[in-house]
């Protein structure tokens, strides 16, 4: 029968999907887990012995970071930190980690333990999402065609450019939250039901000319396409706008 440090010893094993590992108050590591073998890459045999610093990048090293966590945990019982990290080919990785402090008997520091997971896929995703919505802001405010989005429950505007802005005649504060309707700017609103029937039975855009009043009473007519998209998990409309030569 397995005793009670080998038990554990094999449940730290078998968290495959986090880095274990213990260390001296000195912060040499004295124990490391599989996982920790998987996600940093270097083994057992090589992680043993070595300051944990190794898997803090230089420039965190430079900054005394690793020193910096060690001090929280052993004042505050706990440190967390969720930052570049460095596996053994140097390569690195987005992690979460806690670190908590070991005391003895009598409340002295005799060591750390700290907790890894790897967050790296999370954090490749975030950066994508991020530059992909900062690329779609400056496609969309930047375009030179009118570009608004509306909820279609509501019909209330949630997005719009400057271009729109200055078709309509509406300032910004006064659009944002109001429907079309509201703001009477389509002239004929039987253009906009048809052009939204044709949008709600075809598999792609709806395409039309729109007669659009400007807040003046000025009547312009534009060639629209209408598309549906989801936004902050409600349906909405996007409608794009040229001004067509009268």
């Amino acid at each position: 029968m397995a005793s009670d440090d080998q038990q554990f010893r094999r449940i730290i094993d078998h968290a495959q999907d986090y880095a274990i590992f213990t260390l001296s108050p000195e912060a040499v590591i004295t124990t490391w887990s599989r996982g920790a073998e998987r996600i940093f890459q270097y083994s057992a045999g090589e992680a043993v012995g070595q300051n944990a610093s190794m898997i803090f990048t230089p420039e965190d090293q430079t900054l005394g970071e690793h020193e910096r966590e060690l001090a929280i945990a052993a004042t505050e019982g706990r440190a967390e930190d969720e930052r570049w990290h460095v596996r053994r080919d140097g390569s690195r990785l987005w992690a979460s980690g806690i670190l908590n402090g070991i005391r003895n008997e009598v409340g002295v520091i005799d060591g750390f333990v700290k907790i890894v997971r790897d967050k790296t896929n999370d954090k490749r995703l975030q950066e994508s999402l991020r530059a992909s919505e900062e690329q779609f802001a400056r496609v969309f405010l930047a375009n030179p065609a009118a570009i608004a989005i509306e909820r279609r429950d509501t019909q209330a505007f949630v997005l719009a450019n400057e271009t729109f802005f200055a078709l309509i005649g509406h300032w910004r504060a006064e659009t944002m939250g109001r429907s079309g309707e509201m703001l009477g700017i389509w002239a004929d609103p039987k253009q906009r039901r048809d052009a939204l029937a044709r949008l709600d039975t075809a598999a792609g855009p709806s395409n039309a000319e729109l007669d659009i009043r400007t807040k003046s009473g000025e009547i312009r007519r534009c060639a629209a396409a209408l598309v549906t998209t989801e936004l902050n998990g409600n349906e909405c409309l996007v409608m794009t706008l040229v001004q067509l030569e009268s």
